[in-house]
Parts: structure tokens; sequence; C-alpha cells
């Protein structure tokens, strides 16, 4: 599915900085990968799972805008009909709507792929902060929601409030420690990739201050088989 194929292209990307490491080409390239998404992407800016129909899972979507995002700032030849389509989806999933915490997750991921391509997004989060605090006061601060909150306040130059918004996430997510809160979206090593991105990405700073134990324990989980390609990608990211 999409959110495979981006999963498997993003070592190419990676690589992309580093020719003495090789190439790799077809369907992993990054210019596959890009083929790829222009033939998946819909007439609302979305990406179909198989094919460019209006069957769209929303986070894989965001997955590939995150990695049209990260090609571009990377060089790579990203066209632009490309992102003002996926633009235009963005701002409607930034908006008001949903009914539980997974909707949430993506309007903040939404947010802050939006903030990543120069939006002002001041309105929209303020709008979702305001939802977050009245209708998941408990859940939200400890969910990556609230990093890509944080990491949206940093763009917005909320220094600040963004630290103090980040450093309520806690690695371990108690919702997903176990096999059993197992989510393809959204699982413990995905938490904790996402987080890691978010810090090395936003709050360097903060990074020294982050336990010793949290690469040991996601490297066990790397061992035990924990992880889906797209948590598997997360870490990726966030290891470079």
């Amino acid at each position: 599915c999409t959110e495979q194929l981006v999963s498997m292209g993003l070592p190419a990307l990676l690589f992309s900085q580093h020719p003495e490491l090789g190439q790799i080409k077809g369907k992993g390239s990054v210019s596959g990968v890009i083929q790829m998404l222009q033939g998946r992407q819909n007439e609302e800016g979305a990406f179909g799972l198989w094919s460019a129909s209006t069957n769209v899972a929303n986070w894989p979507s965001l997955w590939a805008i995150h990695y049209m995002i990260e090609a571009k700032d990377r060089n790579q030849q990203v066209p632009s009909a490309l992102f003002s389509r996926a633009q235009q989806w963005l701002n409607r999933i930034a908006g008001p709507w949903g009914n539980n915490m997974d909707n949430m997750r993506q309007r903040a991921y939404a947010i802050y792929l939006l903030s990543r391509l120069g939006v002002q997004t001041g309105s929209q989060l303020s709008s979702l902060q305001q939802e977050l605090k009245a209708r998941y006061q408990a859940e939200w601060p400890t969910d990556i929601t609230a990093a890509y909150v944080a990491a949206s306040q940093r763009l917005l130059q909320q220094t600040d409030l963004a630290q103090k918004t980040v450093k309520s996430v806690p690695w371990d997510n108690k919702t997903f420690g176990s096999n059993s809160s197992y989510d393809a979206y959204y699982d413990a090593l995905g938490h904790q990739s996402q987080l890691l991105y978010i810090y090395a990405k936003h709050f360097p700073e903060l990074l020294e201050k982050m336990p010793n134990t949290v690469l040991d324990g996601m490297g066990q989980r790397v061992t035990n088989r924990e992880y889906s390609s797209l948590s598997a990608a997360y870490l990726l990211l966030a290891l470079t």
C-alpha cells in the first residue's frame, strides 16, 4: 500500500545526502516514490491506498506529505502541483472535525505539516488546543499529539510554550506500552520514534536531557520485532 511504499523509499531519501553509500534505484528510489504518489493522489489532494481513489486512510496520506517535505528539504525534485493539491487536503484535515483522540492526532500532524510548508497555522492550532483541553484534558498531553502541537508552536516562535508542551510527553506512552494495544499507525516504537524526531528537529537543546534508557528501549523493541513498516521508517528518520 501507499504507506509501505513511502516507508520503503525513506532509505533512498536519507542516502541521497551521502552518495558515497551508493544509490537506490527502482520503486524504492526517491523518484520512484514521487512518481507513485503522482499516480495515487486523488482530486482532494490525499493519496489512495492502492490508486488515486477516495479509499483513503488519513495517516498514510499525512506520512506521504511528510516524505515530500523531507525530500524537498533535501533538494530532491517534487512537483509543485503535488504540493499544491496536498496542501488543500491538509487545510481540510487541520480544521475542526473528529470524535476521538486518533482524529485529534491527525489534525495535529496536519497542522504541523502545514507549518513546515510555511503556512501561518496560529488559528488552526488555537482551535485544536481548545478542543483538546475541553474534550481530552487527561489524554492529549501524553499523546504524540502534544509533540506535534509543540513542534508547531516552535515553528510559530512560541519557544517557551513549545518546550513546556513537549516536555509533558512521556517517552513510554502508557496507552501503547504493550502488544495488546498495538496499532498499525501508532504503536509504541512509532510514538518514541516520532517524539525523538521532533526533539532532534525542533528541540535539539533538550536532547541532552533525554533518559539514557530511551534508545536502549527502542533497540529492544526492534529486536523483539515490535514494529511496523511505518514505525521503522520514523525511527530511521529520527536517527539521521
